[in-house]
């Protein structure tokens, strides 16, 4: 929070609130919500959907966005992070070659990012495919690609990015939730 405060000080349409709680239901016509997914356990990620869904307004849209952990992608991240700290979780030959195989290690690491609050500081393991059918439970999904070369598909891409409609439309005003 600190840090977004000091980066958006000059931005005045931007307001900080340190509770979602604080927010009115079907509020935003908009959320993008990036590089966030892969580090919550699944209570936390079957929760911060509700918390999506629920500030959308009817017709609303989210932008998700993840990193691709998986096959090719997950053998190349995989073997730079042995050269960096060969041993950790993510930087074991056999977590590696399981990700590459599509069959990440299901048992990730998880700690508190504060009291309370588990947290998944490694990105191995992380499954967008499983994201994806957590999102088609509340959402419509309109659109996915794989970034930085969407034409590459899921061969080569480091991240996968879900668009996301919440049911029936309505008129928008330009309200719109980043979370980080």
């Amino acid at each position: 929070m600190a840090e977004a405060r000091e980066k958006l000080a000059h931005v005045n349409s931007v307001v900080f609130v340190e509770s979602l709680d604080s927010l009115e239901s079907e509020a935003f016509d908009y959320v993008f919500c990036l590089e966030v997914f892969e580090h919550l356990p699944e209570k936390e990620t079957t929760a911060a959907i509700a918390e999506i869904h629920r500030l959308l307004k009817p017709g609303g849209l989210a932008v998700i966005g993840v990193p691709h952990e998986l096959f090719l992608p997950a053998l190349f991240k995989g073997l730079f992070r042995m050269g960096r700290r060969y041993g950790d979780f993510d930087a074991r030959l056999r977590n590696i070659i399981a990700a590459f195989l599509g069959r990440p290690p299901s048992q990730r690491p998880a700690m508190d990012l504060y009291p309370g609050i588990p947290y998944h500081f490694h990105h191995l393991g992380f499954d967008y495919r499983a994201l994806e059918r957590s999102l088609r439970t509340r959402f419509q999904l309109l659109k996915k690609w794989f970034s930085p070369f969407p034409i590459l598909g899921a061969t080569l891409n480091s991240e996968v990015y879900f668009l996301v409609g919440k049911s029936v439309s309505t008129e928008a005003s330009g309200a719109i939730l980043l979370v980080e």
